[in-house]
């Protein structure tokens, strides 16, 4: 195995994606003051609902984690007063109707609350902490680029690799600027635009995915980080056209089942929907437990970036 330093590089590099990856959808919050160490879950907050034995969960794909899954006692000292302030504060600006926050680390959960309203309105129904939420753009570095590393370490690619060569049917790209790397991809520093239009989405879907792996980059790929969805569009391919299964499969069989993540999902299930916090109106209905990402919807709900 590759190492340079205390990890292998592989890894360090997988790091450094999924530290893009967060930054590039994480929304800006005010901080908080600095928080003194607190025990576990004695703060209270008069818009919080009462926990239920499940932690925070997501959709798109949906994921959950169950409090029996984590060892009981003793739970970790860690920093989480100042938390339900800062919620408290938000949710009365209306920025939000509701959220649900977990601290913790191996040792046990310090803090698991729920808080206001799964979506906006006074007859909502209360936030609950086995609610599921759309994961979004997490679903690049919790499924595409983890896929792509493990393919990676297994020897089925290599990050050095372009698209063109693992996936059937992508052009080559030609000219002056060269087509970008996996690895570079995955950095988004590939050199593509952030999205495609959604004009491109209303052919059929075959006609799509041609279409969609063998966009060739605008700009040099490596000089610079512009974030992209393409970039993990195509990645989700890769990891389809080098492994065999669908990316929903893969990432049931490869990642979900072996952590025991038996919520977390691309389609979640009828009952699940029942859990799951709705986003957005799409042709004037509440989405609940779809994908909101429009072109993830026009692909079937199943892409690599959303």
């Amino acid at each position: 195995m590759e190492r340079d330093g205390l990890y292998p590089r592989r890894w360090r590099i997988f790091a450094t994606l999924l530290t893009t990856s967060l930054a590039g959808c994480a929304p800006t919050l005010p901080v908080p003051p600095t928080p003194r160490v607190a025990p576990a879950a004695t703060a209270s907050s008069p818009t919080a609902s009462s926990p239920t034995a499940s932690s925070p969960t997501a959709s798109s794909p949906t994921a959950s984690v169950t409090e029996g899954q984590l060892p009981p006692t003793p739970a970790p000292a860690l920093h989480v007063e100042g938390l339900e302030e800062l919620v408290g504060r938000v949710l009365e600006a209306g920025d939000m109707p509701g959220c649900v926050i977990a601290v913790g680390d191996r040792k046990g959960l310090a803090l698991l609350r729920a808080f206001g309203r799964r979506e906006r309105g006074p007859d909502a129904p209360a936030m609950t902490t086995d609610t599921l939420f759309d994961l979004a753009s997490l679903t690049k570095p919790l499924v595409t680029s983890l896929a792509l590393m493990q393919l990676s370490e297994r020897g089925q690619l290599r990050l050095d690799q372009k698209v063109s060569e693992l996936v059937p049917g992508a052009k080559r790209v030609g000219g002056p600027v060269p087509a970008p790397t996996l690895q570079q991809l995955l950095l988004h520093s590939g050199g593509l635009a952030a999205v495609t239009p959604l004009s491109l989405h209303s052919r059929p879907l075959h006609e799509v995915w041609r279409r969609l792996v063998s966009i060739p980059p605008r700009t040099h790929p490596g000089r610079a980080f512009h974030y992209s969805d393409i970039g993990y569009l195509q990645l989700g391919r890769v990891v389809e056209a080098v492994d065999g299964r669908d990316l929903r499969r893969y990432a049931r069989e490869e990642i979900f089942d072996p952590l025991d993540m038996q919520e977390t999902d691309f389609l979640p299930n009828r009952a699940l929907r029942d859990r799951v916090a709705p986003t957005e109106e799409r042709d004037g209905i509440t989405i609940r437990g779809e994908v909101d990402d429009p072109r993830a919807y026009r692909l079937g709900g199943i892409a690599g970036h959303a």
